[in-house]
């Protein structure tokens, strides 16, 4: 996508994933950059959008800096798994901070001297994240990180993690499993109750087939929701989606409340990942995305940027 004030082409995850207010029916143009430039700009009494010139409330406004000050495209690309010098003395661990990156761009800084091994790093994800410690995956220099090493605890230091590196933090919900075989993708919810008439599209990117009969040069399954007609899924209520084994309905393999996708035109849910010979893994991501059923090149380019960052391999 080209920004029209920047002149720039840019990733769709550079833009607002939504309008940046209920009063406009637009996607912006303007990449999140410049439009937060042209805010600031702008009399700060009162903030309008700069194609329409539809005026914006304070909140809407603190939503789009607050929407920049996360964005999760402001981490470079080199800069996950990137080795970074060591600074220490006698073998210890230097001191500074480092950050923990979850697909769906949500980012922790944690303490290098609070978290000298890799037991401890997962404990404090699970006290800062709330990810089960057997459901974390943790990748840096796209090396998986071992708790242990000849029964010996493995050390930030063993894998040259030091000040500023980024540590990537993939959730497998349901990991390393021969048998699973059939998923069942259970999508369900109520429709708007105003507005013009929508559907729903729950749809799985890049195949769709029974994973005990699919090739294996076929190695990842995505799950993705969106809206058909609506600029937004929010404009839907009660969503709720849960993915399940055919051969075991009530063992839920990954779940995810809608709502945390709400002002977004699509969500990248899941991800199903082959490991291995017959082996199968789910992993969360829950990345927001533009486009819709009528224009998947923006939601394909979110699953192609997770690939390029080496998320899952």
């Amino acid at each position: 996508m080209k920004c029209i004030q920047c002149k720039q082409e840019k990733l769709a995850k550079e833009f607002p994933p939504s309008t940046i207010t209920e009063r406009c029916q637009h996607i912006s143009s303007f990449c999140l950059k410049c439009l937060i430039t042209q805010l600031k700009d702008q009399n700060k009494t009162q903030h309008k959008c700069p194609e329409f010139f539809t005026i914006l409330t304070s909140q809407e406004v603190k939503a789009l800096k607050l929407e920049w000050d996360k964005a999760p495209f402001k981490i470079g690309v080199n800069s996950i798994g990137k080795i970074q010098p060591i600074i220490s003395d006698y073998g210890n661990i230097a001191t500074g901070e480092f950050h923990v990156v979850m697909l769906n761009g949500q980012k922790t800084t944690l303490l290098l001297k609070e978290n000298k091994t890799i037991i401890v790093l997962r404990s404090n994800i699970f006290k800062k994240l709330q990810v089960n410690q057997t459901k974390q995956k943790l990748i840096y220099n796209r090396e998986e990180l071992q708790d242990t090493f000849e029964r010996r605890p493995r050390t930030l230091a063993d894998y040259k993690i030091g000040p500023g590196c980024h540590i990537q933090l993939i959730v497998a919900y349901y990991n390393r499993c021969c048998n699973l075989k059939v998923c069942i993708f259970d999508l369900y919810w109520t429709y708007p109750a105003n507005g013009p008439q929508d559907f729903l599209d729950g749809s799985c990117l890049l195949y769709a087939a029974k994973l005990d009969q699919l090739p294996q040069e076929v190695t990842q399954l995505y799950f993705v929701l969106s809206s058909q007609k609506l600029l937004s899924i929010g404009n839907f209520h009660a969503l709720c989606f849960k993915l399940y084994e055919e051969a075991q309905p009530d063992k839920e393999l990954c779940t995810y409340t809608i709502q945390q996708a709400s002002n977004s035109q699509a969500v990248i849910l899941s991800c199903v990942s082959r490991t291995g010979e017959g082996m199968w893994q789910v992993i969360q991501v829950g990345k927001l995305s533009s486009g819709n059923v009528n224009d998947y090149d923006p939601i394909k380019i979110s699953i192609d940027e997770c690939k390029l960052h080496g998320y899952i391999d």
